[in-house]
């Protein structure tokens, strides 16, 4: 019934899909012209979406993965072994791609992303290898930890979401966070632009934002070294309106850099990824 129903939608280029089975969105999909999928597997899925990836493998633009189960209980074998399989995945038109609470490895011996520009990943389950290719442009992790299976790699861009609310020693954490995924991620060569993505309720505090002095030495730094270029701090506001301070956030932050590369935003959509928004945490 539903690939009938997919069938009859031959202009659907986006498809959110977290418990439609593989085999019928494998055996649909290449029959449409979707360049945006949404796919995440649940209990009542088929464990391997290979298959899905597949099929989409020459045409799909964006994609999403999010809490993706491998195999029954009693298999040991994982789907993204890629020793069970014959030759990798080549997603020959992937732009976007976010990776949300999964556990996969991106290796060119499972996936080719020639064209990939933009790569989200939350969560301590992918490892990133030679899957990602030099095209890669900017890279989204939340918090440090994400990037523990990564590989060095240069980016041109790089936004850290910071998923901490607690307002204790924000200043000391945050810096520590940022400092750590810079050198363990990022070969220090030249960065274009850092965003840090902070949540409203952590970084405020009776109206006003909370100084991050540490956090803008350490940017300073890497900006006189010749490291940096530009810093972005976005305060992510999910608030209503009546929740707001009335008179709106004073900057606190702008102030203190004698260099002018700091732009502090309050409530706007994150500059290099705008997408963080349909991603919670």
């Amino acid at each position: 019934m539903v690939a009938t129903i997919l069938s009859d939608l031959p202009g659907l280029d986006e498809l959110n899909c977290p418990s439609i089975l593989s085999d019928t969105l494998s055996f649909v999909l290449p029959q449409l012209p979707i360049t945006k999928l949404y796919l995440a597997l649940d209990t009542y899925s088929p464990p391997d979406p290979l298959p899905v990836l597949e099929a989409v493998a020459s045409t799909l633009r964006s994609l999403t993965l999010q809490n993706l189960g491998f195999g029954d209980e009693e298999s040991t074998v994982s789907p993204f072994d890629p020793r069970t399989r014959n030759a990798p995945i080549c997603m020959t038109a992937l732009e976007d791609l976010a990776v949300v609470s999964c556990v996969i490895p991106l290796t060119s011996k499972l996936f080719r992303l020639p064209v990939l520009k933009t790569l989200y990943c939350e969560g301590e389950g992918v490892t990133l290898g030679d899957g990602v290719p030099s095209s890669l442009k900017t890279l989204v992790v939340v918090d440090a930890n994400t990037v523990d299976n990564f590989e060095l790699r240069m980016v041109d861009n790089l936004c850290i979401r910071w998923r901490e609310k607690e307002r204790h020693s924000i200043d000391i954490k945050l810096a520590g966070t940022v400092e750590r995924v810079v050198s363990t991620l990022v070969v220090p060569s030249k960065i274009i632009h850092i965003e840090v993505l902070l949540p409203w309720s952590g970084i405020t505090f009776r109206g006003k934002l909370i100084k991050l002095d540490r956090l803008e030495r350490y940017i300073l730094d890497l900006h006189r070294s010749g490291i940096l270029e530009r810093l972005s701090i976005t305060v992510e506001n999910n608030l209503s309106p009546v929740q707001r301070h009335p008179h709106g956030i004073p900057d606190e932050q702008t102030s203190q850099s004698s260099l002018g590369l700091l732009d502090v935003r309050i409530g706007h959509p994150s500059v290099l990824y705008p997408r963080c928004t349909e991603f919670e945490v």
